[in-house]
């Protein structure tokens, strides 16, 4: 499974998980659980083929960059539906990553605190939203 997010200048594909997890970890630390609350934009991406405005997903991608910044690795978070789909079991609510599903949805590697973890994923999507398609939008490709 992947995501595929396309603009008017820029185009990139991601594996499901990994996004799966930024998506988590946000709605886990700074959504109080309850995803889309601050960051509706980030949430609309995912479900399906839609398309988002993009100036609206730039300000949330600073924002997010700015929240993970100095947030320890440990605080990777996966939610009850990532888990479901992954697992086909899950427990309620948001829980941290064991060491091994780390290992297999995306290493940490050099990164020090999930800014970094999230980085090129992050420039990535700031990357589509500049510039975006001729009515302002960016298309996401869930699938």
């Amino acid at each position: 499974m992947s995501l595929a997010l396309v603009g008017a200048g820029a185009s990139y594909e991601f594996r499901w998980r990994r996004w799966a997890l930024l998506r988590d970890t946000v709605a886990a630390h700074f959504e109080d659980g309850v995803a889309g609350t601050r960051f509706p934009t980030l949430l609309a991406i995912g479900a399906g083929s839609v398309r988002v405005p993009a100036n609206e997903f730039a300000f949330e991608i600073v924002k997010i960059r700015e929240l993970l910044r100095g947030c320890a690795i440990e605080g990777l978070r996966i939610s009850h539906q990532t888990s479901t789909i992954l697992y086909q079991s899950a427990v309620p609510g948001s829980r941290p990553l064991r060491p091994n599903e780390l290992a297999q949805i995306a290493p940490v590697g050099d990164a020090r605190d999930l800014e970094e973890y999230f980085s090129s994923m992050l420039d990535s999507f700031a990357d589509v939203c500049a510039p975006p398609a001729a009515d302002g939008t960016v298309e996401a490709l869930d699938g």
